[in-house]
């Protein structure tokens, strides 16, 4: 798995998230000025990968990071078949507070499981029970007793229940035949309201929804009847015997039509209760199926989750080595404590003596070693081996190892042995012998950082603080490309630095680093960055570095170092304040495609100054410069923003100084213009040289620039 980015939520001057993204084969790049917090970004690093609890630093300054892992093919194929990550962008989380990391990656997955067809099974068999629950109810209210109904003209109308029970059918058991209806509707609808969409998660499956007894709903028919009236109202009534018999005819045809009615009803409603038991049964077998599914992988996943686990934690805490400019360097500068730095610096390189472990490898991977030899165990060797294999490393190690940079001063390095202890030494071109320890800063920098370099591999961290101090710039480029070329072999590099020979010639993954009232905060830049490269047109690479150390001010572009020369004296006249503003100068046309790229980028900090001519050039002009036309479409839409000098359309900033004298200003004969005398302009030391206006032309150009007045403290 690879690294991708580290939070660092606070830590010292960090109180807000700064965030690192690492990328492949690119060295990370710190630089900004001294306070900024370049070594505080570099010491919680430090604390977060190491994990350790020994170390200089204060504990009082709690660390709090989130790091961010993203997942090789290989990795996903070997852990994650079966389960799904938290971050939708497919990266690792894991929380780091102070030695305490709480890894927050995975989860079991959501097992979802098709259920439209139930539901729109459920929904019909809904449908179809409503209709026939609905008919039965009409039909039991014709033959309710205390109904006005053609039966209530008789005496009993006898109607029996599904059990064969004689009795009244009044409107108590209609009512309680309909809650008996609604109770099973209910069961029906509960599967609606489960499987509202069309899938649903087995984490949420309840089995009780679907394991509810069947409600019991009676059946009611009419027994057929015998109509008896007696001879005095049948005498009143005209009713003669042939036609109360034809009168039972009737009655009972009628009663048997409404039976046939109920039954039809009532059995519809059966069958519909018969659909929603099969379709239960149906449904907890899928469930069920699932659930078992699920558990049968358990096993696997949680063997599968706590192999990849260790692995993480692994990666989490890596060996990371920490090189600064004194505190964790291998040598000491006093003779009487050789090696006293070294062994209290050892937390800083993962608890291994690099000086030991480096010469122990090398003898190792030639194998010079006899069998249960070993430089680790110094003191065990006998005197012969201890001189042989201190040959062999002299020869074959160090002498490879002797920089480019210093190859003028510096003969070779030995290795001796004294008072059975390993001593570096250098041999000067002039033959003169002189103890690591006692030689230049930078040579036993330099020294630290080679035998660190040569144990370090693949997947560990290397972080160094100001590589450069004490290296002249030959030796800071090679550094650079030596530093680069470890990034190509895995390994992670993070290194901060004030130089800008130390700066990536593409400022791939570099980060400008710069405290404000809210702590340290940093601007990301990148190889595809589109004003870098801009900057980098414009200015070449090494002068590139000014504008981007700098991008914590606002960013004033100007046409010409004119323009630049009439800012900086005009507002030391006027007592205006330009040092949170780093002015850039354009030469001429490039100001258009630069201002265009910063408007794009969405700088929030940034003023550009334009002559008014720039407006208004001729077709021929435009006809050769193809983004023209873009350029000042982009630029007219952030008047804000973009000043132009001038009300003609010649105009520019040679107007705002009036000149009758030509003191401060010549007329060129080619370009048939006006130009600043900037050599003029840097001698006037008082306002009283210059007339009135041009003093509140430029009052009022460093208001539209909202460049402050200075306090008077």
């Amino acid at each position: 798995m690879q690294l991708k980015q580290i939070n660092i939520l606070n830590y010292k001057s960090i109180t807000s998230p700064v965030s690192i993204k690492f990328k492949e084969g690119e060295v990370v790049t710190l630089i900004g000025k001294n306070g900024s917090g370049k070594t505080n970004i570099l010491e919680a690093l430090k604390r977060i990968f190491t994990n350790s609890h020994f170390t200089t630093i204060d504990r009082t300054d709690h660390v709090k990071a989130y790091y961010y892992f993203q997942l090789t093919d290989e990795d996903r194929e070997k852990y994650f078949q079966a389960i799904e990550l938290d971050e939708t962008d497919g990266l690792i989380k894991v929380e780091y507070n102070d030695n305490e990391p709480t890894i927050r990656l995975v989860s079991s997955p959501a097992i979802q499981i098709n259920v439209r067809r139930f539901r729109e099974q459920a929904e019909t068999i809904l449908n179809e029970y409503k209709i026939a629950a609905n008919k039965y109810i009409s039909n039991l209210k014709k033959i309710e007793v205390d109904n006005t109904s053609e039966f209530i003209l008789y005496t009993q109308v006898d109607v029996q229940n599904d059990k064969g029970s004689l009795t009244y059918l009044d409107s108590w058991h209609i009512q309680e035949t309909q809650r008996q209806l609604k109770e099973q509707l209910k069961s029906i609808q509960n599967i609606l309201n489960t499987f509202k969409d069309d899938y649903f998660k087995i984490e949420d499956y309840n089995f009780s929804h679907f394991s509810s007894n069947l409600y019991h709903i009676e059946l009611h028919t009419i027994v057929e009847q015998e109509l008896k009236i007696s001879p005095i109202i049948a005498k009143s009534l005209g009713i003669t015997k042939k036609k109360l018999e034809s009168a039972n005819i009737r009655l009972n045809e009628n009663i048997r039509n409404i039976n046939r009615a109920l039954h039809d009803s009532y059995n519809s409603i059966l069958a519909q209760i018969k659909k929603f038991e099969r379709l239960k049964e149906e449904i907890k077998k899928v469930f069920y199926k699932a659930d078992d599914d699920r558990y049968a992988t358990q096993e696997r996943e949680e063997t599968s989750r706590n192999l990849f686990m260790q692995e993480l934690n692994n990666a989490v805490f890596s060996n990371c080595y920490y090189i600064d400019n004194e505190n964790t360097l291998l040598f000491s500068s006093s003779p009487n404590k050789q090696y006293l730095t070294q062994q209290a610096s050892i937390e800083n390189f993962k608890s291994q003596n690099p000086l030991i472990e480096a010469f122990h490898n090398f003898l190792l991977t030639k194998k010079l070693y006899k069998d249960n030899e070993s430089l680790l165990k110094f003191n065990e060797l006998e005197p012969s081996r201890r001189k042989t294999l201190i040959l062999h490393i002299n020869k074959e190690f160090l002498a490879t190892h002797i920089p480019e940079f210093d190859k003028n001063e510096i003969k070779e390095f030995v290795l001796k042995e004294e008072n059975n202890q390993l001593s570096l030494y250098i041999i000067e071109n002039n033959n003169t012998e002189v103890n690591v320890n006692e030689t230049s800063l930078g040579r036993r920098w330099y020294l630290t950082y080679l035998l660190v370099k040569s144990i370090i591999k693949s997947g560990d961290i290397l972080l160094i603080d100001e590589p450069a101090s004490f290296l002249h710039p030959q030796a800071q480029q090679e550094i650079k490309a030596d530093l680069a070329d470890l990034t190509k072999q895995g390994i992670t590099v993070i290194y901060a630095t004030h130089s800008p020979y130390m700066i990536p010639e593409n400022w791939g993954n570099v980060y400008n680093v710069y405290n404000t009232n809210h702590g340290t905060k940093i601007h990301q830049f990148s190889s595809d960055d589109e004003l870098v490269a801009a900057i980098k047109q414009e200015l070449g690479v090494k002068r590139s570095a000014d504008i981007l150390f700098n991008l914590d001010k606002t960013l004033l572009l100007v046409e010409g170092l004119a323009d630049e020369t009439c800012i900086r004296k005009f507002a030391e006249l006027l007592k205006y304040d330009l040092s949170n503003y780093k002015i850039h100068v354009c030469d001429g046309d490039s100001i258009l495609q630069v201002a265009y790229i910063c408007l794009k980028l969405g700088i929030p900090k940034l003023y550009i100054m334009l002559d008014n001519d720039n407006k208004y050039k001729p077709e021929r002009y435009k006809q050769t410069h193809s983004t023209y036309s873009e350029c000042m479409s982009e630029l007219t839409k952030h008047g804000d923003k973009c000043i132009f000098i001038g009300n003609t359309e010649n105009g520019c900033l040679e107007d705002l100084v009036k000149d009758e004298n030509n003191k401060f200003k010549y007329f060129n004969t080619r370009q048939q213009t006006w130009k600043i005398l900037a050599s003029a302009i840097n001698k006037i030391t008082d306002q009283n040289e210059v007339c009135k206006e041009t003093l509140s032309n430029f009052e009022q150009l460093f208001n539209e620039l909202n460049i402050p007045k200075l306090t008077n403290n």
